[in-house]
């Protein structure tokens, strides 16, 4: 007996949703056997077009990921110069020691990571903009200039004095 073309395609539109051919058998009254058939019968030209995916802006995504490591970069050079608790477990317990800085391994620490950002952000917007040779020199210029100065305000010294 043929299954009414209504059936069938109620069918076929279960088939193409993923479903499996036991669950759409069951959900239908007929064999799992048969829902194969269905689907094996049926032109590729007659089954509904499937959902075509979004496509992906790989520049879109570029340019929200710089933006997001800038402010990582910003939010590393901040924990750099926050004040600082240190904990300390001892014989009597849990000790803690307020700095108003973090130790110079873990500001180190910090900058290594604010590097990092800021490099990766810079070959990223290279990426779209051409070469940036000249304004890559300009950041890492300043970006050394900024943690001169920074290692000299953790020395006490004036910005222009050397190490």
């Amino acid at each position: 007996m043929r299954i009414p073309d209504d059936k069938r395609a109620a069918i076929l539109t279960d088939i193409q949703s993923g479903r499996t051919p036991k669950q759409v058998a069951h959900d239908h009254g007929v064999s799992a056997s048969t829902v194969r058939r269905i689907a094996a019968d049926t032109p590729a030209d007659d089954q509904p077009d499937e959902p075509s995916e979004p496509s992906f802006d790989a520049k879109a995504a570029r340019r929200q990921l710089v933006a997001d490591l800038y402010a990582d970069a910003q939010r590393f050079r901040e924990r750099s110069w926050a004040p600082y608790t240190q904990v300390f477990a001892g014989s009597e317990g849990v000790d803690y020691v307020y700095l108003d800085l973090p130790p110079l391994r873990d500001q180190e620490a910090g900058y290594k990571a604010l590097i990092a950002s800021v490099t990766l952000t810079m070959r990223m917007e290279q990426a779209d903009n051409g070469n940036g040779v000249d304004d890559a020199k300009s950041l890492i210029g300043s970006l050394a200039a900024g943690l001169q100065a920074a290692y000299g305000q953790m020395n006490d010294e004036a910005p222009g004095d050397q190490p």
